[in-house]
Protein backbone atom coordinates (compact mmCIF):
# COMPACT_ATOMS: atom_id res chain seq x y z
CA UNK A 1 0.00 0.00 0.00
CA UNK A 2 2.80 2.22 1.07
CA UNK A 3 4.19 1.42 -2.63
CA UNK A 4 1.47 3.30 -4.48
CA UNK A 5 1.17 6.04 -1.99
CA UNK A 6 -1.10 5.50 0.54
CA UNK A 7 0.68 6.78 3.72
CA UNK A 8 1.00 4.17 6.97
CA UNK A 9 -1.12 6.50 9.36
CA UNK A 10 -3.72 5.96 6.62
CA UNK A 11 -3.67 2.34 6.24
CA UNK A 12 -2.56 1.12 9.78
CA UNK A 13 -5.65 2.15 11.06
CA UNK A 14 -8.10 2.20 8.71
CA UNK A 15 -7.13 -0.75 7.07
CA UNK A 16 -5.20 -3.11 9.01
CA UNK A 17 -6.84 -2.42 12.61
CA UNK A 18 -10.16 -2.92 11.37
CA UNK A 19 -9.14 -5.79 9.49
CA UNK A 20 -7.46 -7.33 12.67
CA UNK A 21 -10.83 -6.11 15.00
CA UNK A 22 -13.44 -7.58 12.53
CA UNK A 23 -11.59 -10.95 12.29
CA UNK A 24 -11.22 -11.33 15.91
CA UNK A 25 -15.50 -10.86 15.79
CA UNK A 26 -15.28 -13.28 13.08
CA UNK A 27 -17.19 -10.93 10.88
CA UNK A 28 -17.07 -12.80 6.91
CA UNK A 29 -14.26 -11.68 5.26
CA UNK A 30 -17.32 -11.34 2.32
CA UNK A 31 -18.78 -8.46 4.36
CA UNK A 32 -15.08 -6.69 5.58
CA UNK A 33 -15.18 -3.97 2.33
CA UNK A 34 -18.55 -2.89 3.53
CA UNK A 35 -17.05 -1.43 7.17
CA UNK A 36 -13.18 -0.31 5.51
CA UNK A 37 -12.53 3.16 4.67
CA UNK A 38 -11.34 2.16 0.72
CA UNK A 39 -8.82 4.63 -0.16
CA UNK A 40 -10.50 7.04 -2.86
CA UNK A 41 -7.80 6.12 -5.43
CA UNK A 42 -9.08 2.42 -5.75
CA UNK A 43 -12.34 3.03 -6.57
CA UNK A 44 -12.68 6.22 -9.25
CA UNK A 45 -10.59 4.12 -11.92
CA UNK A 46 -7.82 5.69 -12.04
CA UNK A 47 -5.03 3.83 -13.91
CA UNK A 48 -1.98 3.38 -13.14
CA UNK A 49 -0.47 4.66 -16.62
CA UNK A 50 -1.93 7.70 -15.95
CA UNK A 51 1.45 8.28 -13.69
CA UNK A 52 4.17 8.06 -16.06
CA UNK A 53 7.48 8.12 -14.13
CA UNK A 54 10.43 9.93 -15.58
CA UNK A 55 13.57 8.82 -15.50
CA UNK A 56 14.94 12.08 -14.22
CA UNK A 57 13.75 11.50 -10.90
CA UNK A 58 12.89 7.67 -10.55
CA UNK A 59 15.92 6.42 -12.28
CA UNK A 60 18.82 8.86 -11.79
CA UNK A 61 17.85 11.19 -8.47
CA UNK A 62 16.09 8.11 -6.91
CA UNK A 63 17.83 4.50 -7.99
CA UNK A 64 21.66 6.03 -9.26
CA UNK A 65 21.96 8.24 -5.67
CA UNK A 66 20.71 5.48 -3.74
CA UNK A 67 22.97 3.21 -5.15
CA UNK A 68 25.72 5.92 -4.26
CA UNK A 69 24.28 6.11 -0.71
CA UNK A 70 24.93 2.24 -0.53
CA UNK A 71 28.31 2.64 -2.06
CA UNK A 72 29.39 5.27 0.86
CA UNK A 73 27.58 3.58 3.67
CA UNK A 74 29.80 0.45 2.91
CA UNK A 75 32.83 2.55 2.99
CA UNK A 76 31.76 4.24 6.02
CA UNK A 77 31.77 0.92 7.92
CA UNK A 78 35.22 0.27 6.83
CA UNK A 79 36.08 3.84 7.58
CA UNK A 80 37.25 4.09 3.64
CA UNK A 81 34.70 6.69 2.84
CA UNK A 82 37.11 9.90 2.87
CA UNK A 83 39.86 7.71 1.17
CA UNK A 84 37.80 6.74 -1.77
CA UNK A 85 37.07 10.47 -2.21
CA UNK A 86 40.58 11.15 -2.43
CA UNK A 87 41.37 8.24 -4.86
CA UNK A 88 38.90 8.71 -7.26
CA UNK A 89 39.23 12.52 -6.86
CA UNK A 90 41.39 13.11 -10.52
CA UNK A 91 39.96 10.46 -12.09
CA UNK A 92 36.39 12.15 -12.06
CA UNK A 93 38.17 15.83 -12.21
CA UNK A 94 39.64 14.87 -15.65
CA UNK A 95 36.58 13.67 -16.95
CA UNK A 96 34.56 16.69 -15.30
CA UNK A 97 37.64 19.01 -17.06
CA UNK A 98 36.33 17.35 -20.53
CA UNK A 99 33.23 19.10 -20.41
CA UNK A 100 31.10 16.58 -22.54
CA UNK A 101 27.37 17.66 -22.82
CA UNK A 102 26.75 14.15 -22.40
CA UNK A 103 28.97 13.57 -19.38
CA UNK A 104 28.88 16.37 -16.92
CA UNK A 105 30.88 14.50 -14.09
CA UNK A 106 30.74 16.36 -10.94
CA UNK A 107 33.21 15.67 -7.56
CA UNK A 108 31.66 13.99 -5.03
CA UNK A 109 31.70 16.40 -2.10
CA UNK A 110 34.81 16.99 0.48
CA UNK A 111 31.83 17.29 3.24
CA UNK A 112 32.23 14.34 5.74
CA UNK A 113 28.48 14.17 6.03
CA UNK A 114 27.31 14.25 2.29
CA UNK A 115 28.95 13.22 -0.49
CA UNK A 116 26.67 14.30 -4.01
CA UNK A 117 25.99 17.72 -2.17
CA UNK A 118 25.06 20.32 -4.97
CA UNK A 119 24.64 17.51 -7.92
CA UNK A 120 21.96 17.78 -10.12
CA UNK A 121 20.01 14.76 -12.21
CA UNK A 122 22.90 15.34 -15.22
CA UNK A 123 25.44 14.87 -12.79
CA UNK A 124 23.77 11.04 -11.99
CA UNK A 125 23.36 10.44 -15.70
CA UNK A 126 27.22 11.42 -16.31
CA UNK A 127 28.17 8.85 -12.87
CA UNK A 128 25.75 6.20 -14.12
CA UNK A 129 28.02 6.11 -17.91
CA UNK A 130 31.27 5.47 -15.26
CA UNK A 131 29.89 3.51 -12.64
CA UNK A 132 31.63 0.18 -12.74
CA UNK A 133 35.30 1.97 -13.30
CA UNK A 134 34.90 4.59 -10.54
CA UNK A 135 32.90 1.65 -8.04
CA UNK A 136 35.55 -0.99 -8.52
CA UNK A 137 37.84 0.79 -6.32
CA UNK A 138 35.73 0.12 -3.48
CA UNK A 139 36.34 -3.46 -3.23
CA UNK A 140 40.28 -2.82 -3.78
CA UNK A 141 39.66 -0.08 -0.71
CA UNK A 142 38.19 -2.07 1.78
CA UNK A 143 39.11 -5.68 0.70
CA UNK A 144 38.52 -8.53 -1.43
CA UNK A 145 37.02 -10.79 0.91
CA UNK A 146 34.35 -8.72 2.98
CA UNK A 147 31.04 -10.13 3.50
CA UNK A 148 28.57 -8.85 0.74
CA UNK A 149 31.48 -7.42 -1.81
CA UNK A 150 30.87 -9.93 -4.36
CA UNK A 151 27.01 -8.73 -4.40
CA UNK A 152 27.54 -5.38 -4.19
CA UNK A 153 29.81 -5.46 -7.33
CA UNK A 154 26.51 -7.83 -9.16
CA UNK A 155 24.68 -4.61 -7.82
CA UNK A 156 26.74 -2.17 -9.72
CA UNK A 157 26.86 -4.30 -12.92
CA UNK A 158 23.00 -5.29 -13.13
CA UNK A 159 22.60 -1.27 -12.54
CA UNK A 160 24.57 -0.21 -15.42
CA UNK A 161 22.46 -3.05 -17.54
CA UNK A 162 19.12 -1.38 -16.87
CA UNK A 163 19.71 1.71 -17.26
CA UNK A 164 21.44 1.29 -20.57
CA UNK A 165 18.36 -0.66 -21.59
CA UNK A 166 15.92 1.66 -20.25
CA UNK A 167 17.85 5.18 -21.71
CA UNK A 168 18.40 3.09 -25.08
CA UNK A 169 16.33 5.15 -28.14
CA UNK A 170 15.11 1.58 -29.35
CA UNK A 171 13.04 0.21 -26.18
CA UNK A 172 14.22 -3.73 -25.41
CA UNK A 173 11.32 -6.09 -25.09
CA UNK A 174 9.34 -5.75 -22.35
CA UNK A 175 10.59 -9.63 -21.06
CA UNK A 176 13.94 -8.52 -21.55
CA UNK A 177 13.36 -5.22 -19.35
CA UNK A 178 11.76 -7.02 -17.00
CA UNK A 179 14.25 -9.82 -16.20
CA UNK A 180 17.05 -7.16 -16.04
CA UNK A 181 15.20 -4.77 -13.31
CA UNK A 182 14.06 -8.32 -11.29
CA UNK A 183 17.80 -9.46 -11.40
CA UNK A 184 19.07 -5.94 -10.04
CA UNK A 185 16.22 -5.50 -7.33
CA UNK A 186 17.49 -9.48 -6.44
CA UNK A 187 21.44 -7.87 -6.13
CA UNK A 188 20.04 -4.96 -4.04
CA UNK A 189 18.33 -7.13 -1.57
CA UNK A 190 21.53 -9.78 -1.63
CA UNK A 191 23.85 -7.23 -1.04
CA UNK A 192 21.74 -5.26 2.11
CA UNK A 193 21.25 -9.06 3.26
CA UNK A 194 24.71 -9.97 3.23
CA UNK A 195 26.95 -6.77 3.96
CA UNK A 196 24.63 -5.92 6.75
CA UNK A 197 25.31 -2.31 6.38
CA UNK A 198 21.79 -1.67 7.38
CA UNK A 199 22.02 -4.27 10.14
CA UNK A 200 20.08 -1.15 12.73
CA UNK A 201 16.99 -0.95 10.28
CA UNK A 202 13.94 -3.62 11.08
CA UNK A 203 13.43 -3.55 7.52
CA UNK A 204 15.27 -3.95 4.25
CA UNK A 205 16.45 -0.46 2.93
CA UNK A 206 15.91 -0.47 -0.64
CA UNK A 207 12.20 -2.02 0.20
CA UNK A 208 11.24 1.09 2.20
CA UNK A 209 11.91 3.28 -0.96
CA UNK A 210 9.21 3.51 -3.11
CA UNK A 211 11.64 4.59 -6.19
CA UNK A 212 12.98 0.80 -6.45
CA UNK A 213 9.64 -1.29 -6.40
CA UNK A 214 8.69 1.17 -9.29
CA UNK A 215 11.41 0.75 -11.59
CA UNK A 216 8.41 -2.80 -12.27
CA UNK A 217 6.27 -0.57 -13.85
CA UNK A 218 8.45 0.89 -16.46
CA UNK A 219 8.35 -2.48 -19.07
CA UNK A 220 4.62 -1.37 -19.05
CA UNK A 221 4.96 2.17 -19.20
CA UNK A 222 7.80 1.86 -21.87
CA UNK A 223 5.63 -0.13 -23.99
CA UNK A 224 2.54 1.94 -24.14
CA UNK A 225 5.20 5.13 -23.95
CA UNK A 226 8.09 4.76 -26.16
CA UNK A 227 11.74 4.92 -24.21
CA UNK A 228 12.02 6.78 -21.53
CA UNK A 229 14.83 8.71 -23.29
CA UNK A 230 12.37 10.83 -24.98
CA UNK A 231 10.69 12.52 -21.72
CA UNK A 232 13.92 12.81 -19.86
CA UNK A 233 13.63 16.53 -18.19
CA UNK A 234 16.73 17.04 -16.32
CA UNK A 235 18.21 19.38 -19.11
CA UNK A 236 16.95 22.38 -18.16
CA UNK A 237 17.03 21.60 -14.26
CA UNK A 238 19.65 24.08 -13.60
CA UNK A 239 16.98 26.86 -14.71
CA UNK A 240 14.85 26.56 -11.71
CA UNK A 241 17.85 27.97 -9.58
CA UNK A 242 17.15 31.58 -10.72
CA UNK A 243 13.38 31.27 -10.13
CA UNK A 244 13.30 29.48 -7.30
CA UNK A 245 14.47 32.54 -4.59
CA UNK A 246 11.47 34.49 -5.98
CA UNK A 247 8.78 31.64 -5.05
CA UNK A 248 8.51 32.04 -1.43
CA UNK A 249 5.06 31.14 -1.48
CA UNK A 250 2.54 28.86 -3.10
CA UNK A 251 0.01 31.73 -4.40
CA UNK A 252 -0.88 30.55 -7.92
CA UNK A 253 -2.63 33.52 -8.82
CA UNK A 254 -2.09 35.43 -12.40
CA UNK A 255 -0.86 38.60 -10.45
CA UNK A 256 1.25 36.91 -8.39
CA UNK A 257 2.74 35.10 -10.98
CA UNK A 258 3.13 38.14 -13.22
CA UNK A 259 4.86 40.37 -10.50
CA UNK A 260 7.41 37.36 -9.63
CA UNK A 261 8.68 36.79 -13.51
CA UNK A 262 9.32 40.43 -13.61
CA UNK A 263 11.28 40.53 -10.85
CA UNK A 264 13.21 37.80 -12.10
CA UNK A 265 13.52 39.64 -15.52
CA UNK A 266 14.94 42.37 -13.80
CA UNK A 267 17.55 40.60 -11.61
CA UNK A 268 18.85 38.69 -15.02
CA UNK A 269 19.43 41.92 -16.81
CA UNK A 270 21.24 43.45 -13.29
CA UNK A 271 23.23 40.29 -13.54
CA UNK A 272 24.03 40.41 -17.35
CA UNK A 273 24.89 44.08 -17.10
CA UNK A 274 27.22 43.63 -13.81
CA UNK A 275 28.90 40.91 -15.88
CA UNK A 276 29.44 43.24 -18.80
CA UNK A 277 30.81 46.03 -16.38
CA UNK A 278 33.06 43.27 -15.25
CA UNK A 279 34.84 42.51 -18.34
CA UNK A 280 34.95 45.88 -19.78
CA UNK A 281 37.08 46.39 -16.60
CA UNK A 282 39.17 43.79 -16.86
CA UNK A 283 39.73 44.34 -20.52
CA UNK A 284 40.55 48.16 -19.32
CA UNK A 285 42.96 47.65 -16.48
CA UNK A 286 44.89 44.91 -19.06
CA UNK A 287 45.80 47.61 -21.22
Amino acid sequence: MQSVGITPNFFKIHIIEKCRSYWNKNISHIDIDTFLDIPTMWSVGIDLCQFIDTPMHLVFQGIVKSVIEFSFDLLAKYSKKTEFKDYVFDLMDHIKLLQCGFCRMENFSKSPTSFVAGWIAENHLAISRCFPHIFSYVRKLIGYDKPGINYYDMMIQSLQCIVARLMAPVSSSKHELNNYIKCFLQRVHLFEHHSHVFASSNDYIWYKRGNFLSLLNLPDQIESFGSIRWYWEGSRERTIQFVKPFMTNMRSTSSYLQIQLNHVQQSNQLQNMFNSLNIETSNNYEL
